[in-house]
């Protein structure tokens, strides 16, 4: 079936006409941050093909967390298991240019999934810091420390036990962030209807 792409650009137009209060509010409670995972950010840095993106969301009010990770160049069978739960992937605290202990043990808390060019790995609604297994955080300090700039992902491997990609998460600028979330509602909206609409055999 064909798109009707007036009618389509019509329905996102209203949907973002009538998402937009909502969606700056929910950025506001919100806080959105990236990171770009580099060799040349770990230290000291190392030489390697691998990279990767990182986005976070943060809601201030619960401390709560979302995490997307996007690696290219590491296999999951390539990644070592090390710190307090012998995991492969953590958010640690230290600024750029310095090394600092776990805060947050995502390869504790969940799977990284292999993809044909490395892995994925999406961790929703998790608290930032607290008890993880054999490692405790303070949740006031780790998210402080995030919202200073002073964390940072690290992956760790086999050839790398230190860490083969790294990146400091920093702020989403607000208009870019509110942008993405309205773009991503809009096409979600239009994607529910369609799944609705399309008729079952």
């Amino acid at each position: 079936m064909n798109i009707n792409i007036a009618n389509l650009l019509i329905t996102t137009s209203v949907i973002t006409l009538g998402s937009f209060n909502f969606l700056a509010s929910s950025v506001q409670a919100a806080t959105i941050f990236q990171a770009t995972l580099e060799g040349s950010q770990e230290v000291p840095p190392v030489t390697t093909s691998a990279s990767g993106s990182a986005l976070l969301s943060l809601d201030k009010t619960t401390n709560l967390f979302d995490i997307q990770i996007d690696v290219t160049g590491i296999s999951v069978t390539e990644l070592l298991g090390v710190g307090a739960n012998s995991s492969p992937l953590h958010i640690h605290l230290a600024p750029a240019g310095s090394n600092g202990n776990i805060i947050v043990d995502l390869g504790f808390l969940g799977t990284p999934v292999p993809t044909s060019t490395g892995f994925s790995f999406t961790l929703p609604n998790t608290l930032f810091g607290g008890t993880q297994g054999n490692l405790t955080s303070d949740v006031a300090t780790n998210v402080a420390s995030l919202l200073a700039g002073d964390t940072y992902i690290n992956i760790h491997t086999n050839a790398f036990p230190s860490g083969e990609l790294r990146g400091q998460l920093t702020p989403v600028p607000e208009p870019t962030a509110i942008l993405s979330l309205l773009t991503l509602g809009a096409i979600g909206g239009w994607l529910r209807r369609k799944d609705k609409k399309t008729p079952t055999s």
